[in-house]
């Protein structure tokens, strides 16, 4: 990112062009500085050891594991109201149609039957909770 950066600030070289793109495609980066990179490169340039601080988070993994918990809560949830009677499960799935959407990219509007729980992506069982 900092050799992507002094191309752009140094040699005058466009963001989309290939000599900072052929620097930062292969890590899906952009050339933007956080806390992180600002921190770690202070440490990089006292000790001189470079420490690659997006193998510090695992938060794709944790994501992942999100889904699935969440996933299995909603399941035992369904089994429980399906136990409790059919009555019980039309007023869940009713409750779930009146919500209606919120941005353009966030929450969408519940259009079938939450219980059946056909095609749920991962941003449908966001959506649930």
């Amino acid at each position: 990112i900092e050799k992507a950066r002094r191309r752009i600030f140094l040699d005058s070289k466009g963001v989309g062009s290939s000599a900072v793109e052929d620097l930062l495609k292969s890590q899906s980066a952009i050339p933007i500085r956080n806390a992180f990179s600002e921190f770690f490169h202070k440490v990089e340039a006292q000790t001189h050891i470079h420490t690659n601080y997006f193998q510090l988070f695992q938060s794709e993994s944790l994501h992942e594991w999100f889904i699935g918990v969440l996933k299995r809560l909603f399941i035992h949830l369904i089994r429980i109201l399906h136990a409790l009677g059919e009555a019980v499960l039309r007023e869940f799935e009713a409750r779930f149609r009146k919500i209606s959407a919120f941005g353009r990219s966030s929450i969408r509007k519940f259009t079938s039957d939450v219980s059946e729980m056909k095609q749920f992506a991962a941003r449908d069982y966001e959506n649930l909770l």
